[in-house]
């Protein structure tokens, strides 16, 4: 345990499921990148660099989880410690005389060196905040994380909260933090959840699976090891706005959502690929239950990985295989918490269940972005945004769907 002042720790609590894998990730390799979130948004305008820094720090005082760091040497289990104060590590640079091609070297190297460094989860704020001056009315703002802190949903949270106190510091205005819900309620409902009932239920919807999905041209995954060689790419491409539609009216008709349109279509494309009517794969879940009181507008990492299994035997409809899997997903929802560890557990495949993960991302974030942006004269305008995020790819391939596309609303862009 590292020495921290008592006298400004605010709470103690335990981790959730996936904090604790994160966590264990880490402490396996405290030098790797593995959970590094990296935010890029250019800024159009002018930017007070000094007023960003102050928002950003007022915006750690409002939210719990990012005044808080983790111990894990030297005790029994793991804990998050929040602290009463603690300001985040800011730095800005103006490289505004330097050629293009200087520009975006620097800006390439700069990253990568934040990546590097990383963060130390026993003494850091997982958090740190970069802006680059690229010209006289451009910026670049490097907001980078751990994601044991927070998932994406977060950051379009965090923004709005972000420019309505850099208005208000404009303006030379009172800031007013409405009041939040702390990131240990969430931990508090977890601890209260009957585990066994959701094992058990895990365990039923699994029985009887006993052969890996994988994907073409990939092999099965196998217990990971420091050897194992994986590379990161990332390819891109949409769907136009006739096939979208389409898609949207197979939804609607079905009465299903347009993820559980995709979660079916791409089941069966597994099965043909793998020569078989039933198949498992991973789908990230938001995992916000709706019990939690103000549970929409909490910061914290909320997100898991569950099973989603596409078994369609016999001469099953389309529409009626949609509407299982919508059926499926709503049984599954109360349990949707329990770490994908503990549900692999419980299946015949154990380690071996899930070859690869689905994400369906159908928050615009940069959409939001850029409205909050809009509203009134902040002096300056969102350009574009990028976010890269690392995981634990050695383990899972990673498959995702971005419901929005800036430009074009109606398209889907993988």
């Amino acid at each position: 345990m590292i020495d921290i002042d008592r006298k400004n720790v605010e709470d103690v609590y335990s981790l959730s499921p996936l904090q604790e894998g994160i966590l264990f990730h880490h402490i396996m390799d405290e030098k790797s990148t593995a959970y590094f979130v990296q935010a890029v948004i250019t800024l159009n305008g002018e930017v007070d660099v000094d007023l960003f820094e102050k928002t950003f720090n007022k915006t750690i005082e409002k939210y719990d989880i990012l005044r808080t760091v983790y111990t894990y040497k030297k005790t029994k289990k793991p804990r998050q410690v929040v602290l009463k104060k603690r300001e985040m590590p800011f730095f800005f640079k103006d490289i505004s005389l330097l050629e293009e091609e200087t520009e975006t070297k620097f800006i390439n190297n700069f990253k990568r060196e934040d990546e590097k460094k990383g963060f130390h989860l026993a003494r850091d704020i997982p958090m740190r905040i970069s802006i680059i001056k690229m010209s006289e009315a451009v910026y670049t703002l490097i907001w980078s994380f751990h994601h044991i802190i927070m998932d994406g949903w977060c950051l379009g949270i965090i923004f709005k909260d972000l420019m309505h106190m850099y208005r208000a510091f404009q303006k030379g205005e009172p800031v007013r933090l409405d009041p939040v819900t702390p990131y240990k309620n969430y931990i508090r409902w977890l601890e209260k959840q009957d585990k066994k009932k959701g094992l058990r239920y895990w365990k039923e919807y699994l029985e009887g699976y006993e052969q890996q999905a994988t994907l073409p041209g990939t092999r099965a995954t196998t217990q990971p090891s420091a050897d194992n060689n994986y590379r990161f790419g990332e390819y891109s491409f949409l769907i136009e706005e006739g096939l979208t539609s389409g898609l949207n009216k197979i939804a609607v008709k079905n009465q299903v959502t347009v993820n559980t349109v995709f979660q079916t279509l791409w089941g069966l494309l597994l099965q043909v690929y793998n020569n078989t009517e039933d198949v498992v794969f991973g789908a990230v879940v938001s995992n916000r239950p709706s019990e939690i009181e103000g549970i929409e507008h909490m910061v914290g990492l909320f997100i898991n990985t569950v099973p989603v299994r596409i078994k369609s035997e016999g001469t099953v409809r389309f529409s009626q295989l949609l509407g299982k899997i919508q059926q499926n997903a709503a049984l599954s929802r109360p349990y949707e918490y329990l770490s994908l560890a503990e549900i692999q557990a419980v299946s015949p495949l154990r380690r071996q269940l899930i070859h690869h993960i689905q994400a369906f991302e159908n928050y615009p974030l940069e959409k939001r972005v850029k409205e909050e942006t809009g509203k009134d004269t902040t002096g300056f305008v969102i350009e574009d945004m990028t976010l890269s995020q690392r995981g634990d790819r050695k383990r899972h391939h990673r498959v995702c769907y971005r419901r929005y596309d800036i430009q074009r609303p109606d398209t889907l862009r993988f």
